[in-house]
This record gives structure tokens, C-alpha cells and sequence, in this order.
């Protein structure tokens, strides 16, 4: 029987032994030496933590023992002394104990608790612990007694494939017989529970009549002021805006950002022209050159005489052609 907590497995050693005596069970009871490091901080409680070391290997594929282990009891250590390495702080050192390993052959018969039943598939636990599959595919045409199997039962199975080196064992199996067909009411009950929250939920109609009539409208009643009459306004259900309204709302808001962005910009630049042509406006050109004296009758002389200087450098440049 295992007993399962949060971070490992663990097996009752009276259950494990009757398993060990069993030929066909697949378990075998060893003693060997197995080697463990620790850290320094585990050795404040060494013997505790040898065992927590070990118990963290139990329903795990071992490559020592090229199996799954179950369990180990009477743990010796083989000597005082352990060796560290010059590039690790762990401490090794080697124990010897005595092992319960599972090693399942193909072909071997065993015995399973049936966990799910379907017309081509039943699921069984076997030790408790380990998950096996039984599809129809495995068996014989017209031999498949899946249909009559219940949660509960105890069947017979042939071990047709087993994978133990993946992270959880995986084995299948050909189902051959029920040798007990009473129902377990503990798995009955743990299944019935999981098996009603996988179904799907129908809501029957309600009648119309058992409505009451505040969950069909939303109404305000009021007392007129003549005192007898009432007068019923219905308020107006909201409705949902959908993912295509919103998005679209969404899209127009955008739109309307840009546009004021935009008329915002041409009325700084509007404002800005304005200002620059009552700038010009206001300035007097001819107030910048009243403190500069111009004589025009200079200006004219020069500007003739650099003319006539021009056309004689013409008639001199002609006269040579």
C-alpha cells in the first residue's frame, strides 16, 4: 500500500515484503551497496538525511539497479570517513541496505484495481501506485471483456510493453480476466466525484409563470398625485456593446485625435503668418536709414561712370579683332 505525499511515495514494508515473496509480483528484495553524497549543511541530522536522500528515489527508475525501487530498510554505513572533491563541496560516501526493486518482464502476468472502463479502453492501478493501460487494440478480436468491467473490479493482465525510464513509468498491458468483480466503494466514490465534474451541465427551461416579473423589466412605480393611479415606467435595458462596436469606437476616437491634432497645427501656423505680417507692417524701412547719410548725387556719378568704363574696355577689346 503507498502512501503518497506532495514530493514522493511511500510503500508499507509489510506490503512490500509480501510483494518480495510473491514470484509473480515482479518484486525482488536485494541488498546491496548504493553511494551518496550529502551536503554539509545535511549533517546536523545525518541519519534523517540518508533516508530523505533514499526516499527521494522510491518509485523512480534507478540506473544502479536498472529497475524502479520501492522501498529499503535497514541502512548501514560502511564507513566513518567520506571523500570530497576538490571542486565540489558534497561529501560521498557508500551505504548498504536492503532494496525492494520492481523490474515488470513482458509477458509476466499480474493484477490490477480497474480505475477507468470504456468500450475500447480500462485504466487499472497496479501496487496502488502505478498507472497501467489495457486498450482493445491489445486483445484478440471477439475476446475483449472491457464492456462487462466496473471500477473496482480486480482484473488479470499481460504485460505487453513497459517504458520505466520516462519521468512516469508507462506500461501496457492485454486485459485477460476479472478474478474479482465486487466493487471497491473507496474508488467508487473517488471517481464518481471526477466523473460527474467532466459531464456537462444542462439547464432546464424555467416556466415563465415562476419568473417574477422584476427580473423580465426593470419598472418604477410611482403614486400620481391624484392618489389612486399609478403609473409604471419601464426603464430601458443597456444593451452590451459587442468586440466589433467597441473596436469601431475605438477607431473613430482615434480618428477624431488626429483631426484635432491637425487643426490645431494649422491654427498655430495661421497665427504665426499673422503675427509675421503685422510685424512688417509696423516696421518703417525708411526710419532704419534716417541716421545714415546717403549723398544720391555720388551714387548716380559712380554708377555712370562705371558704365562708360565698360563700353571703352568693348571698343578696345573690337579694335584688336
Amino acid at each position: 500500500m503507498g502512501k503518497s505525499s506532495a514530493f514522493q511515495i511511500k510503500f508499507d514494508k509489510n506490503f512490500l515484503e509480501s510483494l518480495s515473496q510473491d514470484e509473480n509480483s515482479g518484486v525482488q528484495k536485494i541488498n546491496s551497496q548504493y553511494h551518496l553524497a550529502l551536503h554539509p549543511a545535511q549533517f546536523n541530522n545525518f541519519g534523517r538525511s540518508v533516508k530523505d536522500e533514499l526516499n527521494k528515489q522510491t518509485a523512480k527508475y534507478d540506473t544502479k539497479f536498472e529497475a524502479l525501487m520501492l522501498g529499503f530498510q535497514n541502512v548501514v554505513l560502511l564507513s566513518d570517513l567520506g571523500t570530497i572533491g576538490p571542486d565540489n563541496l558534497y561529501i560521498h560516501f557508500d551505504v548498504c541496505a536492503d532494496f525492494y526493486i520492481f523490474t515488470p518482464k513482458i509477458g509476466a502476468t499480474l493484477k490490477g484495481i480497474v480505475t477507468k472502463s470504456s468500450r475500447d479502453h480500462v485504466g487499472c492501478l497496479l501496487y496502488k501506485t502505478f498507472n497501467v493501460s489495457l486498450p482493445k487494440s491489445e486483445c484478440p478480436e471477439n475476446e475483449w471483456i472491457g464492456e462487462n468491467v466496473h471500477i473496482g473490479n480486480e482484473v488479470d493482465f499481460k504485460i505487453v510493453f513497459a517504458d520505466l525510464e520516462s519521468r512516469l513509468p508507462y506500461i501496457r498491458g492485454q486485459l485477460l480476466s476479472i478474478t474479482d468483480s465486487s466493487e471497491m466503494p473507496e474508488l467508487l466514490s473517488m471517481f464518481e466525484k471526477t466523473n460527474v465534474l467532466n459531464k456537462k451541465i444542462k439547464f432546464e427551461e424555467a416556466d415563465t409563470e415562476d419568473v417574477p416579473k422584476s427580473k423580465k423589466s426593470k419598472k418604477k412605480k410611482r403614486e400620481s398625485i391624484l392618489g389612486t393611479d399609478t403609473i409604471e415606467d419601464e426603464v430601458p435595458k443597456k444593451k452590451k456593446k459587442g468586440k466589433k462596436e467597441a473596436k469601431s469606437q475605438a477607431e473613430v476616437s482615434e480618428e477624431e485625435i488626429s483631426n484635432k491634432r491637425e487643426k490645431r497645427k494649422e491654427k498655430k501656423k495661421k497665427q504665426e503668418a499673422e503675427e509675421l505680417d503685422i510685424s512688417l507692417e509696423e516696421l518703417d524701412i525708411k526710419s532704419l536709414f534716417n541716421d545714415i547719410p546717403i549723398d544720391v548725387s555720388k551714387s548716380t556719378g559712380s554708377m555712370a561712370n562705371s558704365e562708360d568704363v565698360k563700353k571703352r574696355k568693348r571698343s578696345k577689346s573690337l579694335s584688336f579683332i
